[in-house]
Formats: structure tokens, sequence, C-alpha cells
């Protein structure tokens, strides 16, 4: 059983996530009811809006609003968006408690040589690794040979959110993965109780399964073992 969500906007009234603490705390029962125990915080980051220092007093202040939690263990991180001003020397300020991991969201549009620079800064000069955000979301956006380019950086993990495991084409594409032996851990992405809610109880068949001999629950599970996050 896949025992972290990686990706998540449970912080109340912080980002578009929860609306509230009652629904910041729903959302947290319902990942602990889905066999969750340690569940990373990933509010939005967008450079061109807020500082590091603004974000993370922002961030903190969300975080003593359900401090009272006890299950899942809430993690911190931030979803950063890719742009041309994010990288900045505060920047790994926003890793995943006690590893060198950023998520990063990457535009949702083709890819495009300024993106994968920005990502090698975040890579050599800030010398963190970088967990690519729901990737299957830029299928539509990707020509042949795009997703190979970025996955040929070093040490880049893939987050799948669960969503894309209840989709024959995305989840086709997870499996390659999968069998390609690229890392890839998964994340609700969770915003609400309604149409963004935690679903690791839907995608339970496929992350139990064994796929090109690889059981996905079982890979990401050492992973966040091997992080220090589990």
């Amino acid at each position: 059983m896949l025992r972290i969500d990686f990706h998540s906007h449970c912080l109340p009234q912080l980002d578009d996530g929860a609306r509230d603490v009652e629904t910041a705390h729903a959302m947290l029962r319902m990942l602990s009811e889905q066999g969750i125990e340690r569940a990373v915080m990933t509010p939005h980051y967008y450079a061109a809006q807020d500082t590091v220092e603004q974000f993370l007093k922002r961030r903190q202040r969300a975080l003593e609003r359900v401090a009272n939690v006890t299950a899942p263990r809430l993690l911190t991180g931030a979803e950063v968006y890719l742009d041309r001003e994010v990288v900045t020397p505060d920047l790994p300020q926003l890793c995943i408690t006690g590893t060198d991991i950023l998520l990063m969201e990457m535009p949702f549009m083709p890819l495009a040589p300024w993106m994968i620079e920005a990502l090698e800064d975040v890579l050599y000069t800030l010398r963190c690794r970088v967990m690519l955000a729901h990737l299957t979301r830029y299928m539509p956006y990707y020509r042949s040979g795009d997703f190979e380019q970025l996955l040929s950086l070093p040490q880049v993990i893939v987050q799948i959110n669960t969503e894309a495991l209840l989709h024959r084409i995305s989840r086709r594409q997870v499996k390659k993965w999968l069998t390609d032996g690229v890392p890839i851990v998964f994340g609700s992405d969770a915003h609400n109780l309604t149409d963004r809610r935690p679903q690791f109880d839907k995608a339970r068949r496929f992350l139990s399964r064994s796929h090109g001999g690889v059981v996905p629950a079982d890979a990401a599970n050492a992973l966040a073992e091997q992080w220090g996050c589990l």
C-alpha cells in the first residue's frame, strides 16, 4: 500500500486548495483513511508573485492552523512554478522536509530551451534534485522526444497524480516509465473534497499490481524511505 502523498494542497486558505480549516482537516482525514502515513504540503509558489521569505511565513501560519492533526504526519514543501525568474539563492528552502528535492511545475506549453536551462540551474547551481509535478499532464503539449529530454537530466524524479492512473492513455505512459526504470512517486494533488479530492482508493489497483516487474507503491515507498521521508 502506498504510504506517502508527495503532492497536496491541504493547507487552509493558502492557495487554491483547502478553503478553510474544516476542509483541510477533512482532506487530511481522507488521506489517512486511504492509507497515507505522510503527506507533503505543497502549496503553489510563484516567484513572480511572492518572495521565498513571504511564502514561508504564510505557509507557517497555515501549518499552525492544522497543528493538531496527528495523522497523516505533515511534511512541508512547495509546488514551484518554473519561470525565468525562479532560480534564486533562497529557493532550496522550499525543498521537501529533510531533502534536497524541489517539486517543480512546468508551464503548460511546449518544452522550450529556456525551461531546460532553468532546470539545469536548479540542478547544478542550487544543487537541488528536481521532482517534476504531474508529468502526464504535459502529454498534449510535448512533442516526441521532449519527455526523454527532461528525463535525461540527472536525478530527475517523476511525480504522478492519482487521477492519471484512472485514464487509459496516461496510465499507459506511466507503465512505460516504470518499465524503463524511471523513479516515480505519487501524489493526490488534492485541492478539495469534491472534484479534486484524494483518490488513492480509486488508484489502489494500479499501485498494488506489478508493471514490468515493478510494483508502483512499493517502489515509491522505497524511494521515500531512502530520502528519509518515511
